[in-house]
């Protein structure tokens, strides 16, 4: 297959298999910021939010060394100053929906391959960031047709990092991207 992804990982599930983390990372794949505490961070002082991802950052650092963790905030939510205050770029995927044809495929919530499939081929395009969770079955199943189905037309998986450079676009700390364009 040969396909390449970015990793957000959450420091409290990587401090129990640290191995994985390592093992993405040693395969060629993007490790990035998805906190520490998968908490809300929006609903956390500034303070507090930016603590739980320096955490995560400090261990991502402990395990694979030094380099740029971006970041992810779960559920998609972060103040913007709090954004601004990022010495990396910041990655969310398109934010509609299952049900309104977007990049989001929800798999967390459907755990359904087939409405995960359907999601993955009618709305991915050039230079989407398609956000999935591996934690599911289900959703590495769908993963390992969608990556076959969709490199026998044309697309190539990349990492973001990888994906924004083909693009021409040099990411900027703070800066929010939703997809290459």
């Amino acid at each position: 297959m040969g396909a390449k992804a970015t990793f957000f990982v959450v420091g409290c599930q990587a401090v129990k298999d640290p191995d994985i983390v390592q093992r993405i990372a040693a395969e060629g794949h993007q490790v990035g910021n998805h906190s520490y505490d998968h908490a809300d961070l929006h609903s956390l002082t500034s303070a507090q939010a930016m603590a739980d991802l320096e955490k995560n950052d400090a261990l991502l650092r402990e395990l694979l060394g030094e380099g740029e963790y971006w970041v992810r905030p779960p559920y998609g939510l972060m103040t913007e100053a709090e954004a601004a205050a990022l010495s990396v770029p910041q990655i969310r995927s398109k934010t509609v929906s299952i049900d309104r044809s977007a990049q989001d495929t929800e798999d967390w919530r459907t755990k359904d391959s087939g409405k995960i499939l359907d999601v993955i081929y009618r709305c991915t395009g050039d230079g989407d960031i398609v956000l999935l969770h591996d934690r599911y079955q289900n959703t590495v199943d769908a993963v390992l047709t969608a990556i076959e189905h969709l490199q026998q037309q044309g697309y190539v998986f990349v990492t973001v990092a990888e994906l924004l450079e083909i693009k021409g676009i040099a990411p900027q700390a703070g800066e929010t991207y939703r997809r290459a364009e």
